[in-house]
């Protein structure tokens, strides 16, 4: 995985999304909106 190539650790993998989240922010509630879908979805099942 990229992350450990580059050597990152927890704290800086959190960084790492929580920055594409606020540079991404229509993409990042599009992920979210699919996740909460996804779910849901299988919680049903």
């Amino acid at each position: 995985m990229v992350y450990e190539a580059y050597g990152l650790n927890a704290d800086d993998i959190r960084e790492v999304e929580n920055w594409y989240a606020r540079r991404y922010p229509a993409l990042a509630a599009a992920q979210r909106a699919n996740l909460e879908h996804k779910l849901a979805t299988e919680a049903e099942s």
